[in-house]
């Protein structure tokens, strides 16, 4: 009987422990989005054949910003150059690793440096454990006083993984 009453107890604290330290939430205005970029098809279509004529894969990447023709003079020799540019965002199991852009770069369509570092295979769920209005509390205590600012303000969360 004894070991019942202290087995009922411990749950009891169990539970009570567990509610204390619960995150209710903030009932402010959040949305979840899924980034857009504003490449075109064209763009990306050439992106990717550069990519492909120097052997680099083009998987998981979705591209931000794309420079075809970044045509440089040297003011010595007076040769001209054209150079290309491609900024991508990489993707893991269909979501984005944020804060992992990488730059390929190319000199006349020869490849010839890359900035950033390339990821590859994410082994982490795709199933998030918090739901909006949770984010939006976290998000607004971690930022102290400069976030507090943002309380009436609608925020927008994207879901992904971050290093």
């Amino acid at each position: 009987m004894r070991k019942l009453v202290y087995l009922t107890l411990f749950g009891l604290l169990a539970i009570s422990a567990c509610k204390k330290g619960e995150l209710k939430g903030d009932n402010g205005c959040i949305t979840k989005i899924r980034r857009s970029f504003g490449v075109s098809v064209a763009d990306s279509l050439k992106a990717v054949a550069l990519l492909k004529s120097n052997g680099i894969s083009t998987e998981n990447l979705v591209y931000d910003r794309i420079t075809l023709d970044d045509t440089v003079t040297n003011v010595n020799s007076h040769v001209t150059s054209v150079y290309q540019h491609i900024d991508a965002l990489q993707y893991a199991n269909g979501l984005p690793i944020f804060n992992a852009f990488i730059g390929y770069h190319f000199n006349e369509g020869k490849y010839f440096t890359t900035i950033g570092t390339k990821y590859g295979n994410v082994n982490l769920s795709t199933s998030h454990h918090l739901n909006l209005s949770q984010v939006r509390e976290l998000f607004l205590q971690a930022g102290g006083t400069e976030t507090a600012k943002m309380k009436d303000s609608c925020l927008a969360a994207e879901f992904g993984y971050y290093d």
